[in-house]
């Protein structure tokens, strides 16, 4: 998911479509140390439907996790730089 993140821009506006089955969520986490350790205690916000569509609704870096089990620490997740559409 890193690499592919770092190959594409994002801009504020863009949608995100997370693809994945049931046995899965989504979690929005705060900060790069909750996002490197791993810690699902206090996401920004939680999608538990397959397939959520995230807008990206202002610049910056934003941490993306599976909330399920082990799967973050397996390396289920992905950081998101958006850029402002004018830095664009």
């Amino acid at each position: 998911y890193t690499e592919w993140a770092a190959r594409n821009q994002f801009r504020v506006g863009d949608t995100l479509k997370f693809k994945y089955e049931s046995g899965h969520s989504l979690l929005a986490l705060a900060t790069q140390e909750a996002y490197n350790n791993c810690d699902l205690s206090n996401p920004v916000k939680t999608f538990t439907e397959p397939n959520p569509i995230v807008t990206l609704g202002a610049p910056g870096k934003k941490f993306y996790v599976c909330g399920v089990g082990n799967h973050c620490n397996a390396g289920m997740k992905v950081i998101i730089n958006v850029v402002s559409s004018a830095d664009a």
